[in-house]
């Protein structure tokens, strides 16, 4: 040892060194460390060291742990310098040391690696160990490309992987989350022992924030199927459970718990959890047998630890099923542990409460709340009640308002089907009454809580469900009671709400008493609607709506408001329905008018207030008047004629009252009531004051005007106007206007007035009121101006000038001349004649005194005064009187001549028109004038008393008014007498017998009418004589009188009396005493003759010839002639009954009486009666005056009285004439008339009435016992329902001929002939048509509460007894049985039929269609009519035949019971109650049976055949419904058509096939062992039915499966062996054979000896099967069998090697190579494979079935495996060639073989060019598939991936694939080991692709990622989130 030391760089160092003797390994090893390998080789070969040692010495320098070297080597190029170095040194060492350095060298790149494992692979040689681990760590490079994803090669990595526990390293990938480095571990070594078994650990590994997804998916196809003990399946089970868990109670993830937790169903697991072999991969025949028995195992050891996890699992499966569900679909926020808390109740009304705003309510509702409760099968409908009840509990005063009536208002529309959760894709159903009834609760609770007043939302939601409720009160009890309480609730609220709104909060509206007052309060209150004052008086029974009305429009009176008025009666007219007689707006104007009328005659006229108060009440009643005018045009076609006409005359009666007084008040200021408008006194009175004050008066006080000789000014309009209103003529107004001027003196205004009313008079018959008028006019003037003339004549009055004196006179006798000449053809001519003549007479003398003008008479003109009123008449009149001798006299005093002219004028104007007792019209008017206001007594009437002219005194009118008739001539004839002696003194004779003549003619015409043209008239002259002497008149008076008027002899008497009697009939008036005398002075046949041609006049009165025919009668018994006696009493009978007639407006021919048969007036006796108000008497009478038959006027009398039903005391009125009929055939046929076809069918009483007369007189009849019966029940019993229009239409058509009489006799108006005519005129317009609905009820009011008795006892009673009957009327309607002679159970049969049919109506319109298109609609409906169906199949409860079955146990009859029972059922829809009603049917056919045995014999046979053949239509019944039921209950409906035609057990097996065909595999794929058990159970149900069993059915179907041919799918048919698309087939899910399979495996799994069935049918000699069909049931026998259950029957290994030789047995046959099954499995497979080369080498089926057999039997022969592969390429079986090669690179024996890498490209690469250019969908999962195995394979480094890329690349360059070809691309650039070339390879074809394309080819790859989730058996995971393709194409994009 020594010290040495250095300064280098200036830096000293000391080293200690030692020196020690060498050794030449250790001098070899000290080189070999220091890198010194050269010197190291120099030495070796100095020192005699073999180089062998040196070259492995440095090679294991090479590996010594911490070496360095390999990091200087930074290109490619060194790397494989370096390792050409290496292998170079490897060649001198041993192989076992060469291999083990290849493998455990590392360096920095991945094609030197792969370098070092092929010379390892090559000096492994036939070593099965150094084999296996090269092939090992082969295997982890490829595995490690796949996990490191790195470029460059991270050796450091490699060499720490490559010696690693793969279990360690999967849990430190899991602990990193890293799923696909995990999967592609688990992938890549499924042999590694460790990694399987601690599989568990490794997934417990995975942090909480794992891609759930990706882990779920791997799981899923890759590691739960390949658990093979039952503690790894519990340790993963229990780690699902608990990370679910902790998902979501941590991370708040349900959805990713609900993904794992469903893991624990092997029924979501690809192939059912069975196989996890690929779909698309190759199985040879061994691997067939071995993937069934693998399967048996698995399913074996594992079935009871997968069935306990399922089971624990379930219950948490749904929890987080429903929190994902409420997370995703609600929006709702829970943790399992929260959701565990609550029930799904709660929860349902959290999603309602947790919204705060009612508007969101709705969508909630509809969106969250509904959904979720029907999701759970929870009633809603309930629920929402809970919550609101809930809410309005808790909410102060009404803040509860707005939520729950949001909430009724969604119930409402999901109940009524508007709008409901899902609404496009779940039917609507009609609403269950349940729900109607808890929304009814809700509602109401609602409105009793609700405050006054309530909110529209309240109002709304009471009105809404009581239109739901409509529709089914009818039939639910309970319901029709709710809607009852919602009706009156809702109507306390409105009268709650009214009172309220009135200021009345507090009002007890329970205090009845105060109703009224209340009533009239608010009915006065100016302010309250017309709508509330009607609401109050609905509200109580006592109080009437038209009272209502009244009580409202007498205020609106009161206030004057015209318009208001008249819109009230509008508003009635609207309101108010019209209905039958009653019009409601006349009732009540009717009475407002009375009592405005009322009122206005009890109000006391005076003041403003008054006038006020007139004026308002006026305006209304004129506005009401006004109104019913319109209303009455507008509803003519509505309102009855008999109510039209009252309506009519009440508008024209009050209208010209009421416009009257409006009218006076508003034009003269004036103040009339409607009493005094009635009062002509009153009228007249109104008149004169009116006239006196505004025209007269004013014109009459001017200050230099003489009233006297005042003109007449224009009379204002207004006063016309008044008069006309006052209902005054023009002539009347006239002749007032005349009285008045008369007391104001203004004599010339009257005069000129009289004058104007001639002239208006008429020259041709003037109208007989107006010359009354004119009449009474002059009369006035008369009396007026003459006592005016008479008191200017007298001593102690001074004299007029003669100008007015003259004028007056003349004016009077023109006045009366003018009405003389137009009143020539008029009764009064006379009278005018006579009062021209005296005022002629006096005119006459006053130009003779000495204030006349004395040359008047020879002037050309008349005087001034008289010029203008004698111009028009004086030529006509100068003719008449130019011969005239002119008296030339003294010139007379003035005074005292005019005097006694004035007097004798008065008292000539007194005397009496006619003979005393005769009557005339009283034609005096009220003179003011007069000394006396009375009026004077008529003319021709005697005084009382007699008063003497001492007694009057001075006033001679008053004298002359007193006398007696008999005084008055005398006082004429003294006066006459004074006139014509003051005349003769003054020498003017002809004056004085002028004056004497005027004097004789009008006293003789005073006494008796005396013709002018007779001049014999002595006898005349005598009896005026003593009319004179009587009156007091001195026989010397009288004979100078007389004497200076006679100038004729007497002739003969009957001449004389002759010629009176002529003129006594032609004169107007008739002296009957007088005719009487006449004629019987004169010769009786001139006097017979005069008489009868009087009284055969046809202008006659009947009364004059009534008179007439009495004096003839009188003449008769005087001449004893009976011809003429008759002759009278005929024309007097005729007369006086014509006359009745014509009072009773009755149209007849006057010819009918003058000529008189029965046959002609027996038709009058109707009508009379109708309008005599049934007066028997008179009808009798005249009946007895025409010899007419009594008893037929009886009779008719009887008819009327029986079918008329307003006649009073009909019973007495009949009872008291009916004995006087003696025929008792006629009175029965008239009863029985009116029974059948007058007598009202609801009018019970006058059918009783009749019925017991008919009784009376037919005592043995059983049909009136019938009658009589049926009318004592309906007396006692009460219509339900109202009468239906057919009904009323029927009664109608049967009543129609007394129907007109009816109405007559109903008739409320005076004016019934007008009624009459229009009711005639509708009939005889309308023969046959129907009057509305209305007028029939108006018609037949009883008809509301009555039943029509005709209805019920004619031919068919069922058509009235079906609308009445009910449950509660049945009982009562049932004594009607025996008297209608119907059977008792028709009732009750007829009852369940209309409940039926109710029910069946209600279920049609219970579903509602949405607004859509037409086949929407279609579809919609038929959706809800399955919905609806399905929910009574799975109803359990038979309501409606509960309701019905109380009814059927009331039948007598069994075989009724029975039928009715059927046709129940055949009604019901197929349900719980149809199931029922068959029961209960079948049940009494079991007691009918035996009722039956007891019969006698002959009867027994006969019915009991007929009992078994209805037993077995009951049979068939039931199970027609016992099998609908079942499949609507599974939702199998679409089988029902199938079980129509099944009639024995034959045709049931094939039905429950079809059913087993369409539903076993469509339940399989959808859920699992729940529904497969839930299918049997309805199979096993379905079988009961038709008496068979599921043994049966199932062993029938296995053995139908299993002799079917197998069916090989179309897409493996590339691979061309049997055997190996049949493994093909049954993996492929989708298709026949698989299909059938699952089929067979679910019927094994329900019967017994499945092993046997399948052996026995493996192993049959039975012809026609193939080996396939045979292999097929082995396969399916070692899929659910073990080993133990096969070795019960057979040994298992026989088994097996019968099963494989099956499948080669099959091949062979389709190859062309003639084999049995002995000789294959005796043969060496070798042999065989070698020989079948030799020959069929060509054939590419041959070729496949040589590399099966290597394959199965693992012979090595490298050779014939080169050679294979050439053919099945060369034959374009790229797909069957993956399959091999991923099969020989996992045998050792092949696993040399350096072609396979070769191979595998080629096979790849073509086959995925091949997919790229198909057009198939199914290119996903076929690229899918061949990836995976590509990713399985220990050969995937030597696939070369940039290849395939770039031949896609340039296959998707054009066509229609290039779309596929691009994606294949990106996936293999994604799915294999990362290559720069590749890379380049895509960037550099996507760079030029336009956006669509582009687009397209990422919606590709997503298609992929959607492929690879749910086809998930693929065996392959693509971490698409870290995706090259797509990660290089968004940087691509990002770029541009």
């Amino acid at each position: 040892m020594f010290v040495e030391g250095s300064a280098d760089d200036g830096t000293q160092r000391l080293f200690l060194r030692q020196l020690q003797e060498a050794v030449p390994l250790e001098r070899l090893d000290h080189f070999l460390r220091a890198g010194r390998f050269t010197e190291a080789q120099a030495f070796a070969e100095s020192a005699g060291i073999p180089l062998t040692t040196v070259h492995r010495r440095r090679l294991e320098e090479l590996l010594r742990p911490g070496n360095e070297s390999f990091a200087a080597l930074r290109t490619e190029d060194d790397a494989h310098r370096f390792v050409d170095q290496t292998l170079e040194l490897a060649r001198h060492v041993d192989a076992a040391f060469s291999v083990d350095l290849c493998l455990r060298l590392a360096v920095p790149t991945l094609d030197a690696t792969r370098r070092l494992l092929a010379h390892a692979q090559q000096q492994a040689g036939d070593n099965p160990e150094l084999t296996a681990r090269v092939g090992e760590t082969s295997r982890r490079l490829g595995t490690w490309s796949m996990i490191g994803d790195t470029e460059p090669f991270d050796w450091r990595g490699w060499s720490v992987f490559r010696a690693a526990d793969l279990a360690a390293c999967a849990r430190a990938y899991a602990a990193q989350g890293d799923v696909a480095r995990v999967s592609a571990i688990w992938r890549r070594h499924p042999n590694d022992t460790r990694l399987r078994d601690d599989v568990a650990g490794a997934v417990q590994g995975f942090p909480m924030d794992t891609d759930a997804r990706a882990l779920v998916a791997w799981l899923r196809a890759e590691v739960l199927p390949a658990l093979a003990t039952p503690q790894q399946w519990h340790g993963i089970a229990a780690w699902i459970e608990q990370r679910a868990r902790v998902l979501e109670a941590k991370l708040q993830q349900p959805a990713d718990a609900l993904q794992l937790v469903a893991l624990l169903d092997p029924a979501t697991w690809p192939d059912g959890g069975a196989l996890s072999a690929d779909t698309n991969s190759l199985l040879t025949p061994q691997q067939l047998i071995d993937g069934s028995q693998a399967a048996a195992r698995w399913a074996g050891g594992l079935a009871a630890e997968l069935d306990n996890a399922t089971q624990s699992c379930a219950f948490l499966r749904q929890q987080l099923r429903d929190v994902a569900h409420l997370r995703t679909a609600h929006g709702m926020t829970l943790t399992l542990d929260e959701y565990a808390q609550l029930s799904y109740s709660m929860v349902a009304t959290e999603l309602l409460d947790r919204v705060a705003a009612p508007e969101l309510l709705e969508a909630a509702y509809f969106e969250h709340f509904e959904p979720y409760a029907r999701r759970h099968g929870l009633d809603y409908a309930q629920l929402v009640r809970d919550y609101c009840l809930e809410v309005m509990g808790a909410a102060v005063d009404s803040a509860w308002e707005p939520r729950v009536l949001q909430l009724l208002t969604c119930l409402h529309a999901s109940i009524g089907g508007k709008r409901a959760a899902g609404q496009d894709s779940l039917a609507q159903t009609s609403p269950r009454t349940a729900q109607v009834q808890t929304l009814s609760a809700v509602t109401l609770e609602a409105m009793r809580r609700s405050a006054i007043p309530w909110s529209d939302g309240v109002n709304t939601a009471a009105h809404r469900v009581l239109a739901l409720m409509e529709r089914y009160a009818d039939t639910e009890e309970e319901l029709a009671r709710t809607q009852t309480e919602v009706r009156e609730q809702l109507r306390l609220m409105r009268l709650r709400r009214m009172l309220q709104a009135h200021g009345l909060p507090d009002t007890r509206i329970s205090d009845t008493r105060m109703a009224h007052t209340l009533l009239q309060w608010l009915a006065r209150r100016p302010s309250a609607d017309m709508r509330d004052v009607l609401q109050l008086a609905d509200a109580y029974h006592h109080l009437s709506r038209t009272a209502a009305y009244v009580m409202r429009l007498q205020t609106l009176c009161e206030t004057g408001t015209a318009d208001d008025a008249a819109a009230l009666l509008h508003f009635i007219d609207a309101e108010e329905p019209v209905a039958g007689r009653s019009y409601i707006p006349l009732e009540v104007a009717r009475r407002t008018l009375c009592w405005v009328r009322e009122a206005l005659d009890s109000m006391t006229f005076g003041g403003d207030a008054s006038r006020t108060e007139f004026r308002q009440l006026t305006a209304a009643a004129v506005a009401i008047v006004r109104t019913l005018d319109t209303l009455a045009v507008q509803r003519e076609q509505d309102i009855e004629s008999s109510e039209l006409a009252r309506l009519r005359k009440l508008v024209d009666a009050e209208g010209a009252a009421l416009r009257t007084m409006w009218q006076l008040l508003a034009d003269g200021n004036l103040m009339v009531s409607p009493g005094e408008l009635e009062q002509l006194s009153a009228r007249e009175q109104i008149l004169a004051d009116i006239l006196r004050q505004q025209w007269l008066e004013p014109c009459a006080s001017g200050p230099d005007c003489a009233p006297e000789t005042l003109g007449l000014p224009l009379l204002p309009a207004r006063i016309r106007t008044l008069a006309t209103m006052l209902r005054f003529t023009p002539a009347q107004l006239s002749t007032t206007i005349v009285t008045q001027c008369l007391s104001l003196r203004l004599f010339t205004m009257a005069l000129d007035v009289c004058q104007q009313l001639v002239d208006t008079l008429q020259t041709r018959e003037p109208p007989t009121d107006d010359v009354d008028c004119v009449l009474r006019a002059l009369s006035a003037c008369e009396r007026g101006v003459g006592r005016f003339l008479a008191e200017l004549a007298s001593d102690d009055k001074p004299a007029l000038p003669m100008t007015l004196h003259g004028m007056l006179v003349r004016r009077l006798a023109a006045v009366c001349q003018s009405a003389a000449l137009k009143c020539a053809a008029q009764a009064h001519l006379v009278r005018f004649l006579d009062a021209h003549a005296c005022w002629s007479l006096a005119s006459t003398v006053f130009d003779q005194t000495t204030d006349g003008d004395f040359s008047l008479l020879t002037r050309a003109e008349s005087s001034r005064g008289a010029d203008a009123e004698l111009g028009d008449t004086a030529a006509w009149l100068s003719d008449l009187y130019a011969d005239l001798y002119t008296e030339r006299g003294l010139v007379l005093d003035t005074a005292p001549a005019m005097h006694r002219v004035y007097q004798l004028i008065s008292a000539l104007l007194r005397l009496p028109a006619v003979n005393v007792g005769d009557a005339e019209p009283d034609l005096a008017i009220s003179d003011p004038g007069s000394p006396s206001a009375a009026p004077s007594p008529a003319r021709g009437k005697a005084a009382a008393v007699s008063v003497t002219p001492a007694a009057m005194g001075n006033d001679d009118a008053a004298y002359l008014e007193a006398l007696e008739p008999d005084y008055v001539r005398g006082e004429v004839v003294r006066r006459c007498g004074a006139l014509v002696s003051t005349l003769s003194r003054n020498r003017h004779w002809m004056l004085a017998v002028q004056a004497a003549e005027l004097t004789t003619s009008q006293l003789a015409r005073s006494s008796f009418v005396v013709s002018h043209e007779d001049p014999d008239d002595g006898e005349a002259l005598g009896q005026l004589r003593r009319r004179l002497e009587a009156g007091g008149v001195e026989e010397a008076e009288v004979a100078e009188l007389l004497g200076a008027a006679a100038g004729t002899d007497a002739a003969d008497v009957a001449n004389l009396a002759s010629r009176s009697l002529v003129r006594a009939l032609q004169q107007p008036g008739m002296d009957a005493p007088f005719i009487f005398a006449c004629m019987l002075s004169a010769a009786p046949p001139t006097a017979y003759q005069h008489l009868s041609t009087a009284m055969s006049h046809s202008g006659l009165l009947p009364a004059r010839v009534v008179a007439l025919a009495g004096v003839g009668a009188a003449c008769s018994q005087v001449w004893q002639q009976q011809a003429l006696l008759d002759r009278c009493r005929s024309v007097a009978a005729a007369a006086r009954w014509s006359e009745q007639l014509r009072l009773l407006r009755l149209r007849f021919d006057v010819a009918l009486l003058s000529d008189p048969t029965p046959e002609r007036l027996e038709p009058l006796v109707r009508p009379m009666l109708i309008r005599t108000n049934m007066d028997i008497g008179t009808l009798l009478e005249f009946a007895d005056a025409f010899r007419l038959d009594s008893t037929f006027v009886i009779l008719e009398y009887i008819s009327l009285c029986c079918s008329a039903p307003h006649v009073d005391s009909y019973q007495a009125r009949v009872l008291g004439v009916a004995d006087e009929v003696a025929n008792p055939k006629l009175l029965e046929r008239t009863y029985t008339d009116a029974l059948e076809n007058c007598i009202s069918a609801y009018d019970y009483e006058r059918l009783q009435f009749v019925v017991q007369r008919l009784q009376e007189l037919r005592p043995q009849d059983a049909i009136l016992s019938r009658h009589a019966a049926v009318l004592d029940i309906l007396c006692t019993y009460d219509r339900k329902y109202p009468p239906a229009t057919d009904e009323l239409h029927a009664e109608w058509s049967r009543t129609r001929a007394a129907r007109d009489a009816n109405r007559r006799i109903c008739a409320e108006t005076d004016d019934t002939s007008a009624m009459v005519a229009a009711a005639v005129a509708d009939t005889a317009g309308n023969p046959t048509g129907m009057p509305s609905f209305l007028e029939l009820t108006a018609e037949n009011p009883l008809a509301a509460r009555r039943l029509p008795f005709h209805g019920l006892v004619g031919s068919n009673p069922w058509t009235t007894l079906l609308t009445e009957l009910s449950t509660e009327t049945v009982d009562m309607l049932l004594p009607l049985a025996p008297s209608l002679e119907i059977n008792e159970d028709d009732f009750y049969m007829n009852l369940i039929d209309s409940l039926l049919r109710k029910w069946r109506f209600n279920d049609t319109t219970g579903t509602t269609s949405s607004d859509t298109t037409s086949s929407d609609t279609t579809s919609s409906d038929e959706a809800a009519a399955a919905l609806a169906a399905y929910e009574r199949a799975m109803d359990k409860t038979p309501t409606r035949f509960n309701s019905i079955q109380h009814l059927i146990r009331c039948f007598k009859d069994p075989e009724a019971a029975i039928s009715t029972i059927k046709h129940t059922a055949d009604e019901f829809p197929c349900g719980p109650d149809r199931i029922a009603a068959l029961k209960m049917g079948i049940k009494l056919l079991h007691k009918w049976g035996q009722y039956i045995k007891r019969t006698p014999d002959p009867e027994r046979k006969q019915v009991m055949a007929k009992a078994e053949t209805i037993y077995l239509h009951f049979e068939k019944s039931y199970a027609d419904a016992m099998t609908e039921i079942t499949l609507r209950r599974n939702r199998l409906e679409k089988y029902l058509p199938l079980f129509s035609n099944v009639g024995d057990a034959d045709s049931a097996i094939r039905v429950l096939t079809t059913v087993f065909e369409g539903e076993c595999t469509a339940q399989l794929h959808r859920s699992g062992r729940d529904e497969s058990e839930q299918l049997h159970e309805v199979l096993r149900k379905l079988a009961a039915i038709y008496d068979t069993s599921l043994e049966t059915l199932l062993q029938t179907l296995l053995t139908r499966y299993l002799e079917s041919p197998v069916e090989l799918t179309s897409s493996s048919a590339e691979l061309q062996l049997p055997s190996t698309r049949y493994q093909a087939s049954i993996r492929h899910m989708q298709s026949d054979e698989a299909l059938l399979r699952r089929r067979v495996v679910y019927i094994l799994g329900h019967i017994s000896e499945s092993v046997r069935l399948l052996l026995s049918f493996a192993y049959s000699n039975k012809a026609g099967i193939s080996c396939l069909s045979r292999a097929r049931a082995l396969d399916i026998l070692f899929s659910v069998a073990s080993y133990d259950d096969i070795a019960q029957q057979q040994q298992p290994e026989d088994v097996r090697r019968y099963f494989q030789a099956l499948l080669y047995l099959g091949d062979f046959e389709y190859a062309g190579i003639p084999q049995t099954i002995a000789d294959f499995l005796d043969c060496q497979k070798a042999a065989l494979a070698r020989s079948i080369w030799v020959e069929h080498h060509q054939n590419p089926k041959a070729v496949q079935l040589i590399c099966n057999l290597c394959l199965d039997f693992g012979f090595n022969d490298q050779e014939l495996v080169l050679r294979m592969f050439p053919r099945l390429l060369a034959a374009k079986l790229f797909r069957y060639v993956v399959g091999v090669l991923d099969i020989i690179s996992t045998m050792p024996c092949y696993a040399s073989i350096d072609e396979l890498a070769g191979f595998w490209n080629q096979a790849v690469s073509s086959y995925l060019l091949q997919l790229s250019r198909s057009d198939g969908s199914d290119w996903i999962g076929a690229a899918l598939a061949v990836l995976g195995t590509c990713i399985r394979s220990p050969h995937l480094l030597n696939i070369d991936s940039s290849s395939m890329v770039q031949s896609l690349v340039r296959n998707a360059s054009g066509g229609d694939t290039s779309s596929i070809a691009l994606c294949l691309a990106c996936v293999v650039f994604d799915v294999f080991p990362y290559r720069r070339a590749s890379k380049e390879c895509l960037l550099s074809c996507i760079d030029g692709m336009d956006p669509e394309p582009l687009g397209q080819l990422v919606q590709g790859l997503l298609e992929f990622d959607n492929a690879e989730t749910v086809a998930s058996s693929s065996q392959l995971s693509i971490d698409w989130t870290g995706s090259r393709s797509l990660t290089a194409i968004f940087d691509l994009i990002d770029e541009h």
